[in-house]
């Protein structure tokens, strides 16, 4: 009731006509229909590799946020990154390049109208400096996505011992749902991790294991 009454106060102060305010409302509710099919029909390790149109490794280098106009008035948050690749699973892009893509969402200075009542509904955001394993596809916008909303972005952490961990935003709840059925795609991959699919993804997944997976899971050229 909060978030309507936002709307017709925006909607009366600026006396936008009720087309445009039908037109804005549901612009704005698009990405709470995508995050609410996410929570009913969460994404496997297997649809996250499918649908991705890229996966790689990289550390977030910039970050550039502004409002664009949308087609039926009002502005919307895109934030435009730079990742330093570091190891590509998936994709036409090289290890060790940049890779630059722009994405719904991104930190608004507070005050900004119509982005205020965006910030809760935007999507992921990636803090520079952080290392993140994605899982993006494209948009016919030209913008690009994380497959499942932040089910397809993992955060890369650095154990002691060197090697890597990855948590996307669901704590890897349910990665490996379907996978270690009949119907699930035939992967060849070590009995190693045969046995991580088995028994369930923690919150702190080895990122050579996932590494494992992804490669199995795409059809051998």
């Amino acid at each position: 009731m909060k978030l309507l009454a936002l709307f017709l106060r925006l909607c009366y102060n600026r006396r936008m006509h009720v087309w445009r305010f039908i037109g804005v409302l549901l612009l704005l509710m698009a990405p709470l229909t995508a995050a609410h099919a996410t929570m009913v029909a969460p994404a496997s390790l297997a649809d996250l590799t499918t649908e991705a149109g890229v996966i790689f490794i990289g550390t977030c280098q910039v970050r550039e946020t502004s409002l664009k106009p949308t087609p039926i008035g009002g502005v919307i948050p895109v934030s435009h990154y730079t990742f330093e690749v570091q190891e590509v699973l998936k994709g036409e892009i090289a290890d060790g390049s940049d890779f630059q893509f722009d994405q719904v969402g991104g930190p608004i200075p507070v005050g900004t109208s119509t982005a205020d009542l965006l910030r809760p509904l935007s999507s992921t955001v990636y803090d520079v400096g952080q290392t993140y394993l994605l899982f993006l596809k494209p948009l016919s916008t030209g913008w690009w996505t994380p497959v499942g909303l932040m089910q397809g972005r993992f955060t890369v952490t650095v154990q002691p011992d060197g090697s890597k961990t990855v948590t996307n935003g669901i704590n890897n709840q349910l990665l490996f749902q379907g996978m270690h059925n009949a119907a699930s795609p035939a992967v060849a991959v070590s009995k190693a991790a045969q046995r991580v699919v088995e028994q369930g993804a923690g919150p702190d997944l080895s990122y050579d294991v996932l590494k494992e997976l992804v490669k199995g899971l795409q059809p051998t050229p």
